[in-house]
């Protein structure tokens, strides 16, 4: 039985856009988007990049087994591991899948149901056993989960919209911003509200400030936009993530010590890494 003082956030996948296995980005991780956070006996995923595959093989020592997952958006980088998500190929397993709100044509369901009509992929429509149980939400609401853990959504400024979350449980906080552009000032004034007094903040970092420059516009932000809004929010602990899949380890390496001298106790989110409250 989990321990109810249980608070943990597991990065399974760091990276942005593409995967990039290969020696040279060994270190920090080459899969795409996906966090595991634990909140006393709930179990919350959050974005389906390829690094679910490998949190779902490890859940499967778990039966039976009730998850939640959220999605900040539905690009591919952020869902490509659901076709290959173990336990979903288990009738004793619960799966809760929540969206924002696109609209009544383009629902969470639809979407997440689209994704596995291949029938060469190892989850698909004939093989698919887990019970599935789709929300919808318009960012902004919260969502309370049993034994006291809330959800709270806002709106992040990326193209065909994305969500960032704050999960609170036992008067602590993790915050994730991923997919997310800076520069927007009635949003950046949100999200400094959102976050403000957090434990953890885990903010897109895909650029450093320089890069940015020839990427503008293109829903994305940089790890020293993060210093700059974790500083206004009053936040205790920086994450970098969504890193840049032509960022090697040497190049990850350098953003540390950087990041390190700047805000001190401050991350780069690896492969591997858990932080616990």
């Amino acid at each position: 039985m989990t321990n109810t003082d249980t608070f943990y956030v597991k990065f399974w996948g760091v990276r942005g856009s593409i995967p990039c296995p290969g020696m040279t980005h060994r270190l920090y991780g080459g899969n795409t988007s996906c966090l595991e956070i634990k909140a006393g006996n709930q179990t919350l995923i959050f974005d389906a990049g390829t690094g679910i595959c490998q949190l779902g093989h490890s859940l499967l020592k778990d039966n039976p087994l009730s998850l939640n997952l959220f999605f900040t958006h539905f690009h591919y980088d952020h869902v490509w591991g659901w076709p290959f998500f173990e336990p979903a190929l288990d009738n004793k397993v619960d799966i809760r899948i929540y969206g924002g709100s696109l609209g009544k044509k383009l629902t969470t369901q639809k979407i997440m149901t689209k994704l596995i009509e291949n029938q060469e992929t190892l989850v698909n429509q004939s093989s698919l056993r887990a019970k599935l149980y789709f929300s919808d939400f318009v960012p902004g609401d919260t969502i309370r989960l049993e034994q006291g853990v809330s959800i709270l959504t806002t709106e992040l400024n990326h193209p065909d919209r994305a969500v960032g979350y704050r999960i609170e449980y036992r008067g602590k906080s993790i915050c994730y911003l991923t997919d997310h552009e800076h520069g927007n000032m009635k949003i950046y004034s949100q999200l400094v509200e959102f976050i403000y007094n957090s434990d953890i903040v885990i903010y897109d970092a895909t650029y450093t400030d320089a890069e940015y420059l020839e990427h503008i516009g293109w829903g994305h932000s940089t790890w020293q936009e993060g210093v700059r809004i974790c500083n206004d929010a009053n936040v205790k602990t920086y994450v970098a993530f969504h890193h840049d899949p032509n960022h090697d380890d040497i190049f990850m390496d350098n953003i540390s010590q950087d990041l390190k001298k700047m805000r001190p106790g401050s991350y780069v989110a690896r492969e591997g890494m858990v932080l616990k409250l």
